[in-house]
């Protein structure tokens, strides 16, 4: 599996419409969608899903032409929009004529059975294999696609809270996760994170709490603020990264970011984080919240991604379903031929 800055064929995004996710704000939540597409199609393809014919017309309609021909649609019906967690997880073998791509379909059980209504979209990959005709892989193990982030070099990053929850596999000990990941990963070495943030739904996924943003480099959400709960589960974390080495033995150089105030966005109790971040073909788009962190967050970005625009999109809307712009997006990678 590729970092998320290797180029991308395209992101994939499945259209928000689940008015128990953002009850009276699934309109603003759907024109930040429009927003993020067309951002997007500045450098890449867009794949989007959709339920039926008149959903399709209607996105398309409120398109500008620029980006509506930078979109496929795709009529696949999905119960929810997080992509990231239960779609297709691509993977490359690049170099001359081994050149090829493929993909692996996780079990999907809607976090840990929390929302049995939304584990119909386990099956969004079977749908999408005759339209990607490429290789597929079935692991047999719950794996939510924010639960990880990989570095490209071997290593990954991963959620203990989550892929050794026993909702998610029971039974399984971590050295047979590990083994799993090893196999359809390509990963030779896993860093454990503990805690998530509160009000993750998730059970803590990675990409709330840390992310790599070079093979050497690790960035990762903190608060200073020692009266908050969140704050030594962090400072855990951090400890984590800090102890954690690369392949070739050396440490990792540790970048924070800060989380946004609750008390100044009125998002108490939710989990908004700016390492919610994703990197595209010439953009990262950062989350926003509508307080003075959201500025800090987007030049720190903007610094370790120079080549890429660092675009600070408002999330305030998007949070209220507990996830972020990392969760709705998936990127799949381009393969490089020599």
């Amino acid at each position: 599996m590729p970092p998320e800055w290797h180029p991308h064929e395209s992101t994939w995004l499945a259209w928000p419409k689940n008015r128990e996710t953002w009850p009276g704000r699934v309109g603003r939540v759907q024109a930040l969608f429009l927003e993020m597409m067309r951002l997007l199609a500045s450098g890449e393809r867009i794949d989007l899903l959709v339920d039926h014919r008149e959903q399709e017309e209607d996105v398309r309609s409120r398109l500008d032409p620029a980006t509506r021909r930078r979109v496929r649609f795709h009529r696949i019906p999905t119960g929810d929009a997080w992509i990231r967690d239960y779609g297709p997880n691509f993977l490359i073998r690049s170099g001359g004529e081994q050149a090829a791509a493929g993909f692996n379909q996780w079990r999907f059980n809607a976090w840990g059975g929390r929302y049995p209504e939304l584990a119909v979209d386990g099956d969004v990959p079977n749908r999408l294999a005759p339209l990607l005709s490429m290789p597929r892989f079935r692991p047999g193990l719950v794996l939510e696609g924010g639960a990880i982030d990989v570095d490209g070099q071997g290593v990954v990053l991963a959620s203990g809270t989550c892929l050794l929850n026993p909702n998610r596999n029971p039974g399984r000990s971590r050295k047979e996760v590990e083994d799993a990941l090893r196999s359809h990963l390509g990963a030779c070495r896993t860093i454990w994170l503990g805690d998530g943030l509160p009000g993750d739904d998730t059970d803590g996924h990675v990409d709330n709490l840390a992310r790599f943003v070079r093979p050497d480099t690790i960035a990762c959400a903190v608060d200073e603020d020692s009266s908050q709960p969140h704050h030594r589960k962090l400072k855990d974390n951090r400890r984590r990264l800090a102890l954690a080495r690369r392949p070739d033995g050396r440490r990792y150089r540790i970048l924070t970011l800060p989380l946004p105030s609750p008390r100044e966005t009125g998002l108490i109790g939710l989990p908004a984080s700016y390492l919610n971040f994703y990197v595209a073909n010439r953009l990262v788009l950062v989350p926003g919240f509508g307080c003075p962190q959201d500025e800090t967050a987007r030049t720190t970005l903007q610094e370790l991604f120079p080549r890429r625009r660092a675009v600070s999109l408002n999330c305030r809307d998007l949070i209220r379903g507990l996830g972020g712009i990392h969760c709705v997006t998936l990127q799949q990678p381009q393969v490089l031929r020599c």
